[in-house]
């Protein structure tokens, strides 16, 4: 906001009228109210002036640098309107953050899909749907996907070639029931190169790849034509968050 008194320190000057201090010290209260009302959340004049003031309506933080809130040496408690119980509680010992109320929250709550798996890996495969025994996952809420696991069975390692492992997802027409299958582009690879030759992860930001409610999540898999051993298993899990 612009605030209608600028601040300055040198005013009054040594030199001012004594008529004039009544009007300084009016300007010094108005620009101090500006500047903390503006500061918690926009107080407006009555509010501020209440007796007793009714309470912040939030804290507004700075727009070019990090804003930091300095809490209790034991704990930082957020409570409820009665000031009598506590909503949210972090304890400096030991870093737990406890909440007591249910959560909702748009960023997602990150959770993990499985049971997509193949046996026995071919080599020249091309973007083959791989199967998972509940079929297709079901979406029943809206997110993002954010990651992808690929592991090979316990004492199997890549010995040539790659297999790459990527998430789609399918929108459906609530109304007809047809599907528009589309590629996410997040993409795990399997190969010989150091720490790839059994298990390899990828992950994206969450903003990247977004479904609805009643979206499928899929995955396809593609080998090139060194894969290798073509007796390998895998297991996939794809995260996501909602």
């Amino acid at each position: 906001m612009t605030y209608s008194v600028a601040w300055d320190e040198t005013v009054p000057a040594g030199n001012t009228a004594a008529a004039q201090i009544d009007d300084r010290i009016r300007d010094r209260q108005t620009a101090i109210r500006e500047r903390i009302c503006d500061i918690f959340g926009g107080l407006t004049v009555e509010e501020f002036a209440a007796d007793p003031i009714v309470g912040i309506k939030g804290i507004r933080g700075s727009g070019s640098t990090d804003f930091t809130i300095l809490g209790g040496t034991s704990t930082t408690s957020v409570k409820d309107s009665s000031g009598d119980n506590d909503d949210l509680v972090v304890d400096h010992s030991t870093g737990d953050v406890t909440v007591r109320r249910d959560i909702i929250a748009a960023g997602g709550f990150k959770t993990l899909i499985d049971g997509w798996s193949v046996a026995d890996i071919a080599a020249s495969v091309s973007a083959t749907e791989m199967t998972r025994s509940l079929g297709r996952a079901l979406m029943p809420s809206p997110g993002s996907i954010i990651s992808i696991g690929v592991s090979l069975a316990a004492g199997q390692a890549c010995a040539g070639g790659t297999l790459s492992v990527e998430v789609w997802k399918a929108s459906i027409n609530k109304e007809t029931g047809a599907r528009t299958e589309s590629a996410t582009g997040l993409t795990a690879v399997i190969s010989t190169s150091t720490n790839e030759k059994c298990v390899m992860t990828s992950e994206q930001d969450l903003r990247l790849d977004t479904f609805d409610a009643g979206d499928e999540i899929f995955v396809k898999y593609t080998t090139d034509s060194s894969w290798s051993p073509t007796t390998a298993d895998c297991q996939v899990v794809v995260g996501v968050a909602l």
